[in-house]
């Protein structure tokens, strides 16, 4: 008498097959955002020590950014970008009612802050035409109320005093110009989506800016592939 062919396992499902696959990337893609950026901390140190000596940088960059934004956009895509962000934004206390974000680029944090805080006066400024043309376009295609102009983050038009919450989001940190134009008792917000290691290594630097410019309490932390920094100005 035969005996019964043992029964096989049954085939895995496609999405068995897929998970470690999508696994693997995903952690790929945080070592490359955590780690791959890896001249964030000289930079940083640069702006925090010497920021005088790199105004020079700016036309550089309004070049640069005028060129990639129609391209910019789809950074802001990749999973895990927008995270530090999120956890500044718990960590954040009290409702703003004026808002700057220098160097906003396309928008991103500008438009996530009005959502934020809908009753708030958001503003958001770039070196670039483009970028800005771009950021008005989105927060126009979102149903937002966002002010958007042409401006130099190391040299704001704007008087002293005027905002309640100056964030600065990927972008060199001007401590000295987002001081000057916090209110006293206001908050400056730092945050980069992305090489949270090496803008670790270079807060130290950025933190005493910050409290020699006049903050008091100024932390960071990271956060996700990120890392963001928050300081209250004295007063």
């Amino acid at each position: 008498m035969e005996r019964p062919l043992p029964e096989l396992p049954a085939l895995p499902e496609l999405d068995d097959l897929e998970a470690p696959e999508l696994f693997s990337r995903s952690k790929l893609r945080g070592l490359v955002l955590s780690w791959a950026p890896a001249g964030l901390a000289p930079a940083l140190w640069a702006f925090a020590t010497v920021p005088d000596r790199l105004r020079w940088t700016g036309q550089v960059s309004s070049r640069f950014f005028s060129v990639v934004s129609p391209l910019y956009d789809e950074v802001a895509k990749l999973d895990g970008y927008g995270e530090a962000l999120e956890q500044a934004l718990l960590d954040l206390r009290g409702t703003p009612s004026r808002i700057l974000d220098v160097a906003t680029g396309t928008g991103f944090a500008a438009r996530r802050l009005k959502r934020q805080y809908p009753e708030a006066e958001v503003m958001g400024i770039d070196i670039s035409p483009e970028m800005v043309a771009i950021a008005q376009h989105n927060a126009v295609a979102e149903g937002l109320d966002v002010h958007f102009e042409v401006g130099d983050g190391a040299a704001l038009d704007i008087e002293d005093a005027a905002f309640d919450l100056v964030l600065s989001q990927n972008a060199p940190p001007f401590c000295d110009e987002m001081l000057r134009v916090l209110r006293p008792r206001g908050k400056a917000l730092l945050v980069w989506s992305f090489g949270g290691p090496w803008v670790e290594m270079a807060w130290s630097p950025v933190g005493k800016r910050l409290e020699r410019g006049g903050a008091s309490h100024a932390r960071g932390e990271r956060a996700g592939f990120g890392f963001y920094g928050i300081a209250r100005k004295r007063g």
